[in-house]
């Protein structure tokens, strides 16, 4: 869930967050420094406070996963070399390897953030809470230490491989730089904690553009992907918590190869959605008119996600289908669309995390969430 109040209605705040759509470009390397910026923005802010990292641990592990991942695949465009459809690191490493464009030592750094170092790891764990091929959670008390990564990779050089820093060089002895920078995974359980530190890692780049003016034109893209991804978790989450305790909502399809929002919200909101199922008219006035609100608003926030991010990747790749650069159908035609995504996403975020207790509370869902 989000913490922080924003005043949309400020000039200024509006401002900040507006975009020069004329500067977004459907190529890797366009990509990569979104990503890689976002990182070294956290790490930049991060390492000015205490404990900035444990709360967003996902989204962090996420973002720099996919740096690398887009380093790669830009490495591999400006070799003219074919680019994998494939998030796997050793798929995308052997062209490069086998050109001799870069050495074992960096396949051996960025498996540093493949858990257990799994060379078919793709990320995923960054992703969700649960592993669908054990039906565990990928991380119990493991804990990932990132300065040793950190130095290795902004250490690495190779006139062959074209690459940024994760962030700027410091201390990496510093012993409590060190312990802020390690990792405690257990810390999170379930998709709802999972959500809050995705929505966490926002915040933080939120407060950096408006308060410290960083680049937004450099941010939108992985912004727009946590936005995307906080609201296919909490969805997700949504679906889950009734299933598992309610002796009257039954989910046909396996919510883990669903990732559209579309798609999950039909089964949430939907026509075919459990709430369609409940008695909503017999909530009390107040709160069935605040229920109509933000429902509603809600799902113009799912409508215009969709609308720019129709394939479910756009805001990841330039070019997901392999079908050239031109494929890309990210719509941005207007300056306000992070803006207004932004006004919809804090606007609506009571709704999609507490429909639920609501409507337990009013007695129209028939679990108990302390169970």
């Amino acid at each position: 869930m989000l913490f922080k109040e924003i005043n949309f209605n400020d000039p200024l705040i509006k401002n900040a967050l507006q975009l020069d759509i004329k500067r977004h470009q459907s190529t890797w390397s366009h990509y990569y420094d979104s990503y890689n910026y976002a990182v070294s923005i956290i790490f930049d802010m991060g390492l000015k406070e205490s404990y900035a990292f444990n709360p967003r641990a996902y989204g962090l592990l996420f973002l720099i996963r996919h740096s690398f991942e887009l380093s790669l695949k830009y490495n591999l465009e400006i070799n003219n070399l074919p680019i994998p459809q494939s998030h796997v690191f050793d798929a995308l490493l052997k062209e490069l390897e086998e050109k001799n464009l870069i050495s074992i030592r960096l396949r051996e750094i960025l498996n540093q953030i493949n858990y257990h170092n799994d060379d078919k790891c793709d990320g995923t764990c960054y992703r969700y809470y649960i592993n669908k091929n054990t039906g565990k959670s990928f991380f119990n008390t493991e804990q990932i230490k990132l300065i040793t990564l950190i130095k290795d990779f902004n250490n690495f050089s190779s006139s062959k491989f074209s690459k940024n820093d994760l962030c700027a060089p410091f201390d990496y002895n510093d012993k409590s730089i060190n312990w802020a920078l390690t990792l405690h995974m257990g810390e999170c359980r379930g998709l709802g904690t999972l959500k809050t530190q995705y929505d966490s890692t926002i915040e933080f780049l939120i407060d950096g553009i408006i308060h410290k003016s960083y680049d937004i034109n450099r941010l939108y893209l992985p912004l727009f992907f946590l936005i995307r991804h906080s609201l296919e978790l909490a969805l997700k989450h949504n679906l889950y918590e009734a299933e598992k305790n309610s002796s009257t909502v039954f989910l046909k399809k396996k919510l883990n190869q669903i990732h559209s929002l579309s798609q999950l919200y039909n089964l949430f909101g939907g026509e075919k959605g459990y709430l369609s199922k409940l008695k909503i008219e017999e909530l009390p006035i107040e709160t069935k008119q605040e229920y109509d609100f933000y429902k509603d608003e809600y799902e113009k926030l799912n409508n215009q996600i969709h609308f720019l991010d129709k394939n479910s990747q756009f805001f990841r790749y330039p070019d997901p289908l392999g079908k050239g650069s031109s494929s890309n159908p990210l719509r941005l035609n207007d300056k306000n669309e992070l803006y207004n995504v932004l006004k919809l996403y804090y606007l609506t975020d009571p709704f999609i995390t507490f429909t639920n207790a609501v409507l337990i509370d009013a007695g129209l869902l028939d679990f108990d969430l302390s169970i």
